[in-house]
C-alpha cells in the first residue's frame, strides 16, 4: 500500500511540473525588429513622465493586455531614460531596433523590457 501511495505522490508532483510549464508557454511578451514611426513624450495629458513608442511595423507576440500597437517605457528610472535616448538617436539615424516588452502593460501598451540597434 505504502508503494502505490509514494507513486501517485510522484505522479502528482509530475502533474504539477507540467501544469507549471505549460502555463509558462502561455506568457507571451512582444517583440519588434523596425524603424521607429514616431516618438511621444507625456508630460501632462494622460498618463504622464512616460515614452510611447510606434514602429513602422508592429510587434508579434504582444501579451493579451497590448490592445494598442505602441510600446511605453516610464521615465522615472535612468533605464525608462536611456530608453528615450536610444529611440531618439534610432529615430534620428532612421536605422532599425529590436525592441522587446516585458509581458505587462500599462494603459493597454506594453511596457519596454529592452532596445537594441541592429
Amino acid at each position: 500500500m505504502k508503494r502505490v501511495f509514494a507513486n501517485s505522490k510522484l505522479l502528482g508532483q509530475g502533474t504539477l511540473l507540467m501544469s507549471l510549464f505549460l502555463m509558462s508557454l502561455g506568457v507571451s511578451a512582444g517583440e519588434v525588429t523596425a524603424k521607429i514611426k514616431y516618438i511621444q513624450v507625456n508630460v501632462i495629458a494622460g498618463t504622464k513622465d512616460i515614452v510611447v513608442v510606434k514602429f513602422e511595423s508592429e510587434p508579434i507576440n504582444r501579451p493579451p493586455c497590448a490592445t494598442d500597437d505602441r510600446m511605453i517605457v516610464k521615465l522615472d528610472t535612468e533605464a525608462g531614460r536611456a530608453v528615450l535616448s536610444m529611440a531618439l538617436a534610432a529615430k534620428a539615424a532612421d536605422r532599425a531596433i529590436y525592441m522587446r516588452g516585458t509581458g505587462d502593460c500599462t494603459n493597454a501598451l506594453e511596457n519596454i523590457a529592452y532596445l537594441r540597434f541592429i
